[in-house]
Protein backbone atom coordinates (compact mmCIF):
# COMPACT_ATOMS: atom_id res chain seq x y z
CA UNK A 1 0.00 0.00 0.00
CA UNK A 2 2.83 1.99 0.78
CA UNK A 3 3.95 1.92 -3.27
CA UNK A 4 0.84 2.87 -4.48
CA UNK A 5 1.38 6.74 -2.55
CA UNK A 6 -0.59 8.38 -0.15
CA UNK A 7 -3.29 9.58 -2.91
CA UNK A 8 -4.55 6.40 -3.53
CA UNK A 9 -7.26 5.09 -2.28
CA UNK A 10 -6.93 1.78 -1.69
CA UNK A 11 -9.92 -1.11 -1.41
CA UNK A 12 -9.82 -4.87 -0.77
CA UNK A 13 -12.54 -7.37 -2.70
CA UNK A 14 -13.10 -10.95 -0.90
CA UNK A 15 -15.61 -13.21 -2.64
CA UNK A 16 -16.79 -15.77 -0.14
CA UNK A 17 -18.97 -18.84 -0.28
CA UNK A 18 -20.50 -21.12 1.87
CA UNK A 19 -18.52 -23.84 3.53
CA UNK A 20 -20.73 -26.53 2.50
CA UNK A 21 -19.43 -26.06 -1.26
CA UNK A 22 -16.10 -25.27 -0.07
CA UNK A 23 -14.97 -27.67 1.27
CA UNK A 24 -15.78 -30.56 -1.43
CA UNK A 25 -14.30 -27.44 -4.16
CA UNK A 26 -10.72 -27.21 -2.23
CA UNK A 27 -10.62 -31.16 -1.70
CA UNK A 28 -10.43 -31.64 -5.40
CA UNK A 29 -7.93 -28.75 -5.79
CA UNK A 30 -5.79 -30.66 -3.78
CA UNK A 31 -6.13 -34.01 -5.75
CA UNK A 32 -5.95 -31.92 -8.64
CA UNK A 33 -2.21 -30.97 -7.13
CA UNK A 34 -1.07 -34.81 -6.58
CA UNK A 35 -2.64 -35.02 -3.04
CA UNK A 36 -4.19 -38.85 -2.55
CA UNK A 37 -5.88 -37.98 0.63
CA UNK A 38 -9.65 -38.91 0.53
CA UNK A 39 -12.36 -36.51 1.01
CA UNK A 40 -13.55 -38.14 4.55
CA UNK A 41 -9.65 -37.78 5.75
CA UNK A 42 -9.56 -34.31 4.52
CA UNK A 43 -12.62 -33.29 6.55
CA UNK A 44 -11.17 -34.60 9.50
CA UNK A 45 -8.49 -32.99 9.08
CA UNK A 46 -10.32 -29.92 8.57
CA UNK A 47 -12.25 -30.78 11.74
CA UNK A 48 -9.22 -31.31 14.15
CA UNK A 49 -7.82 -27.69 12.88
CA UNK A 50 -9.17 -26.36 16.34
CA UNK A 51 -6.90 -23.50 15.62
CA UNK A 52 -6.91 -22.51 12.28
CA UNK A 53 -3.24 -23.64 11.15
CA UNK A 54 -3.75 -25.73 7.76
CA UNK A 55 -3.47 -24.05 4.76
CA UNK A 56 -7.42 -24.32 4.14
CA UNK A 57 -8.18 -22.35 7.27
CA UNK A 58 -5.48 -19.98 5.81
CA UNK A 59 -7.49 -18.96 2.53
CA UNK A 60 -11.15 -20.38 3.63
CA UNK A 61 -11.74 -18.55 7.36
CA UNK A 62 -12.68 -15.34 5.33
CA UNK A 63 -12.98 -13.11 8.42
CA UNK A 64 -9.41 -13.75 9.27
CA UNK A 65 -8.45 -13.46 5.81
CA UNK A 66 -9.75 -9.85 6.50
CA UNK A 67 -8.06 -9.51 9.74
CA UNK A 68 -4.81 -9.83 8.06
CA UNK A 69 -5.61 -8.02 4.39
CA UNK A 70 -7.52 -4.52 5.33
CA UNK A 71 -5.52 -3.73 7.88
CA UNK A 72 -6.43 -0.03 8.83
CA UNK A 73 -8.40 0.61 5.63
CA UNK A 74 -11.72 2.75 6.63
CA UNK A 75 -14.40 -0.45 6.85
CA UNK A 76 -16.05 1.47 3.46
CA UNK A 77 -13.00 0.20 2.06
CA UNK A 78 -13.44 -3.31 2.49
CA UNK A 79 -16.57 -5.16 0.26
CA UNK A 80 -17.14 -8.87 1.16
CA UNK A 81 -19.09 -10.26 -2.36
CA UNK A 82 -21.07 -13.11 -1.24
CA UNK A 83 -22.11 -16.20 -3.85
CA UNK A 84 -25.50 -16.65 -4.21
CA UNK A 85 -26.97 -20.15 -3.00
CA UNK A 86 -27.32 -23.12 -5.48
CA UNK A 87 -30.66 -22.46 -7.97
CA UNK A 88 -29.76 -18.66 -8.46
CA UNK A 89 -28.89 -16.87 -11.32
CA UNK A 90 -25.43 -17.87 -12.72
CA UNK A 91 -25.07 -14.48 -13.99
CA UNK A 92 -25.24 -12.90 -10.23
CA UNK A 93 -22.16 -13.03 -9.01
CA UNK A 94 -20.64 -11.57 -12.14
CA UNK A 95 -23.41 -8.61 -11.59
CA UNK A 96 -22.37 -7.74 -8.38
CA UNK A 97 -18.89 -8.00 -8.99
CA UNK A 98 -18.79 -5.83 -12.16
CA UNK A 99 -21.18 -3.71 -10.13
CA UNK A 100 -18.67 -2.76 -7.09
CA UNK A 101 -16.22 -1.77 -9.43
CA UNK A 102 -17.80 0.69 -11.84
CA UNK A 103 -18.53 -1.82 -14.63
CA UNK A 104 -21.52 -2.26 -16.79
CA UNK A 105 -22.02 -6.17 -16.13
CA UNK A 106 -24.56 -6.14 -19.42
CA UNK A 107 -21.62 -4.76 -21.70
CA UNK A 108 -19.34 -7.59 -21.45
CA UNK A 109 -19.71 -11.12 -22.98
CA UNK A 110 -19.92 -13.66 -20.32
CA UNK A 111 -20.70 -16.88 -22.58
CA UNK A 112 -17.41 -17.22 -23.90
CA UNK A 113 -14.77 -19.31 -22.60
CA UNK A 114 -14.18 -22.78 -20.85
CA UNK A 115 -15.88 -22.58 -17.36
CA UNK A 116 -14.33 -23.73 -14.37
CA UNK A 117 -15.71 -27.03 -13.90
CA UNK A 118 -15.89 -29.27 -11.21
CA UNK A 119 -15.15 -33.40 -10.98
CA UNK A 120 -17.91 -35.06 -9.74
CA UNK A 121 -17.15 -38.11 -6.93
CA UNK A 122 -16.48 -41.30 -9.70
CA UNK A 123 -13.70 -38.34 -11.66
CA UNK A 124 -12.17 -37.11 -8.50
CA UNK A 125 -11.51 -40.90 -7.19
CA UNK A 126 -9.98 -42.12 -10.58
CA UNK A 127 -7.97 -39.27 -10.41
CA UNK A 128 -6.70 -39.55 -7.07
CA UNK A 129 -5.72 -43.25 -7.71
CA UNK A 130 -4.00 -41.80 -10.67
CA UNK A 131 -1.66 -39.83 -8.29
CA UNK A 132 -1.22 -42.66 -6.13
CA UNK A 133 0.35 -44.35 -8.78
CA UNK A 134 2.43 -41.89 -10.31
CA UNK A 135 4.39 -41.82 -6.91
CA UNK A 136 6.82 -39.45 -7.41
CA UNK A 137 7.06 -39.62 -10.99
CA UNK A 138 5.67 -36.04 -13.29
CA UNK A 139 6.65 -33.60 -10.12
CA UNK A 140 5.50 -30.32 -9.39
CA UNK A 141 7.27 -27.91 -10.42
CA UNK A 142 7.70 -29.70 -13.66
CA UNK A 143 5.32 -31.88 -15.79
CA UNK A 144 2.10 -32.52 -13.06
CA UNK A 145 0.37 -29.39 -14.08
CA UNK A 146 0.68 -29.31 -18.14
CA UNK A 147 -0.30 -32.87 -18.36
CA UNK A 148 -2.01 -34.67 -15.40
CA UNK A 149 -4.50 -31.03 -14.01
CA UNK A 150 -5.07 -29.34 -17.55
CA UNK A 151 -5.01 -32.21 -19.98
CA UNK A 152 -6.22 -35.00 -17.76
CA UNK A 153 -8.01 -33.24 -14.86
CA UNK A 154 -9.42 -30.10 -16.84
CA UNK A 155 -9.93 -31.51 -20.27
CA UNK A 156 -11.03 -35.13 -20.29
CA UNK A 157 -12.46 -35.34 -16.62
CA UNK A 158 -14.19 -32.06 -15.38
CA UNK A 159 -18.02 -31.95 -16.71
CA UNK A 160 -18.42 -35.82 -17.04
CA UNK A 161 -21.90 -37.52 -15.80
CA UNK A 162 -21.33 -38.56 -12.38
CA UNK A 163 -22.17 -38.46 -8.39
CA UNK A 164 -22.19 -34.86 -7.16
CA UNK A 165 -19.70 -34.72 -4.18
CA UNK A 166 -21.37 -34.26 -0.76
CA UNK A 167 -20.39 -34.21 2.81
CA UNK A 168 -21.77 -36.66 5.05
CA UNK A 169 -24.20 -35.66 8.15
CA UNK A 170 -20.71 -35.09 10.66
CA UNK A 171 -19.35 -32.78 7.67
CA UNK A 172 -22.43 -30.86 7.29
CA UNK A 173 -22.95 -30.28 10.36
CA UNK A 174 -19.35 -28.46 10.74
CA UNK A 175 -19.51 -26.92 7.76
CA UNK A 176 -23.15 -25.00 8.83
CA UNK A 177 -22.00 -24.38 12.36
CA UNK A 178 -18.88 -22.88 10.72
CA UNK A 179 -20.03 -21.00 8.04
CA UNK A 180 -22.51 -19.32 10.73
CA UNK A 181 -19.66 -17.93 12.65
CA UNK A 182 -17.77 -16.90 9.82
CA UNK A 183 -20.75 -14.74 8.30
CA UNK A 184 -21.30 -13.62 11.88
CA UNK A 185 -17.95 -12.23 12.66
CA UNK A 186 -18.15 -10.59 9.30
CA UNK A 187 -21.06 -9.17 10.28
CA UNK A 188 -19.65 -7.66 13.30
CA UNK A 189 -16.36 -6.08 11.18
CA UNK A 190 -18.32 -3.50 9.86
CA UNK A 191 -17.26 -4.36 6.06
CA UNK A 192 -19.26 -3.62 2.84
CA UNK A 193 -21.39 -6.34 1.34
CA UNK A 194 -22.77 -6.89 -1.92
CA UNK A 195 -25.01 -9.39 -1.64
CA UNK A 196 -26.30 -11.02 2.12
CA UNK A 197 -24.08 -12.57 4.73
CA UNK A 198 -26.87 -15.57 5.01
CA UNK A 199 -25.64 -16.65 1.60
CA UNK A 200 -22.74 -18.11 3.30
CA UNK A 201 -24.53 -20.06 5.66
CA UNK A 202 -26.08 -23.54 4.15
CA UNK A 203 -29.55 -24.42 4.40
CA UNK A 204 -29.81 -27.42 7.54
CA UNK A 205 -30.73 -30.60 5.73
CA UNK A 206 -33.76 -32.26 5.97
CA UNK A 207 -32.75 -35.17 6.97
CA UNK A 208 -28.79 -35.28 8.06
CA UNK A 209 -28.88 -38.95 9.21
CA UNK A 210 -28.78 -40.19 5.90
CA UNK A 211 -26.44 -38.28 4.51
CA UNK A 212 -23.18 -39.84 3.66
CA UNK A 213 -19.85 -39.94 1.44
CA UNK A 214 -20.20 -40.37 -2.16
CA UNK A 215 -18.38 -43.83 -2.55
CA UNK A 216 -17.99 -45.01 -6.25
CA UNK A 217 -17.84 -48.77 -6.70
CA UNK A 218 -15.04 -50.42 -8.47
CA UNK A 219 -17.41 -51.30 -11.40
CA UNK A 220 -18.21 -47.57 -12.24
CA UNK A 221 -14.11 -46.47 -11.73
CA UNK A 222 -13.66 -48.97 -14.08
CA UNK A 223 -15.93 -48.02 -16.54
CA UNK A 224 -15.22 -44.19 -15.96
CA UNK A 225 -11.53 -45.27 -16.60
CA UNK A 226 -12.03 -46.84 -19.58
CA UNK A 227 -13.93 -44.10 -20.94
CA UNK A 228 -11.21 -41.48 -19.71
CA UNK A 229 -8.50 -43.37 -21.33
CA UNK A 230 -10.40 -44.00 -24.74
CA UNK A 231 -10.80 -39.65 -24.96
CA UNK A 232 -7.02 -39.49 -23.59
CA UNK A 233 -5.95 -40.99 -26.58
CA UNK A 234 -8.03 -39.06 -29.23
CA UNK A 235 -6.76 -35.84 -27.79
CA UNK A 236 -3.46 -37.60 -28.19
CA UNK A 237 -4.43 -38.44 -31.88
CA UNK A 238 -5.18 -34.81 -32.47
CA UNK A 239 -2.54 -33.07 -31.15
CA UNK A 240 -0.18 -32.87 -34.55
CA UNK A 241 -3.28 -30.97 -35.77
CA UNK A 242 -3.82 -28.59 -32.98
CA UNK A 243 0.24 -28.02 -32.86
CA UNK A 244 -0.10 -26.96 -36.80
CA UNK A 245 -3.12 -25.07 -35.76
CA UNK A 246 -1.29 -23.09 -33.12
CA UNK A 247 2.03 -22.82 -35.53
CA UNK A 248 -0.87 -21.24 -38.17
CA UNK A 249 -2.09 -18.97 -35.02
CA UNK A 250 1.77 -17.52 -33.97
CA UNK A 251 2.46 -16.97 -37.70
CA UNK A 252 -0.49 -14.58 -38.18
CA UNK A 253 0.44 -12.70 -34.65
CA UNK A 254 3.67 -11.97 -36.26
CA UNK A 255 2.57 -11.34 -39.62
CA UNK A 256 -0.32 -9.26 -39.59
CA UNK A 257 -0.65 -8.80 -35.68
CA UNK A 258 -3.75 -5.79 -36.27
CA UNK A 259 -6.02 -7.90 -38.29
CA UNK A 260 -5.19 -10.69 -35.66
CA UNK A 261 -6.47 -8.40 -32.73
CA UNK A 262 -9.66 -7.61 -34.73
CA UNK A 263 -10.35 -10.89 -35.19
CA UNK A 264 -9.62 -11.79 -31.72
CA UNK A 265 -11.80 -9.06 -30.42
CA UNK A 266 -14.50 -9.79 -32.72
CA UNK A 267 -15.32 -12.94 -30.91
CA UNK A 268 -15.61 -11.22 -27.58
CA UNK A 269 -17.87 -8.46 -28.77
CA UNK A 270 -20.82 -8.23 -31.09
CA UNK A 271 -20.65 -4.93 -32.04
CA UNK A 272 -17.49 -5.46 -33.59
CA UNK A 273 -18.35 -8.55 -35.14
CA UNK A 274 -21.07 -6.89 -37.31
CA UNK A 275 -18.69 -4.89 -38.50
CA UNK A 276 -16.35 -7.10 -39.78
CA UNK A 277 -19.31 -8.91 -41.48
CA UNK A 278 -20.14 -5.79 -42.90
CA UNK A 279 -16.87 -5.12 -44.18
CA UNK A 280 -16.65 -8.82 -45.65
CA UNK A 281 -19.85 -8.68 -47.61
CA UNK A 282 -18.33 -5.27 -48.76
CA UNK A 283 -15.25 -6.52 -49.86
CA UNK A 284 -17.25 -9.42 -51.82
CA UNK A 285 -19.70 -7.22 -53.62
CA UNK A 286 -16.71 -4.87 -54.75
CA UNK A 287 -15.00 -7.84 -56.10
CA UNK A 288 -17.71 -9.14 -57.75
CA UNK A 289 -18.38 -5.64 -59.46
CA UNK A 290 -14.90 -5.47 -60.42
CA UNK A 291 -15.07 -9.19 -61.98
CA UNK A 292 -18.33 -8.52 -63.73
CA UNK A 293 -16.40 -4.91 -65.47
CA UNK A 294 -13.70 -6.90 -66.55
CA UNK A 295 -15.80 -9.61 -68.17
CA UNK A 296 -17.88 -6.72 -70.10
CA UNK A 297 -14.86 -5.38 -71.73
Amino acid sequence: MGAFGPDTEVHVVLTARDLLRQIPAEWQEHVKHRSTRTLPRFVDKIIADEEGRTWFWTVQDYAGVLDRWAGSLPRSQVHVVTVPQRGADPRALWTRFASLIGLDPESFETAAGRGNLSLKAEQAELLRRVNAALGDSLPIPGPYPRIVKEVFAQEVLAGRDGTALELDARGREFAVRRSREIADRLGSMGVHVVGDLDELVPPEAASPADLAYPQPTEAELLAEGVAALAELLRRMAERPRAEAAYRDQLRRMRDMPVRYALLQASRRHHALARLLDAYRWGRRMLSRERGSGASAS
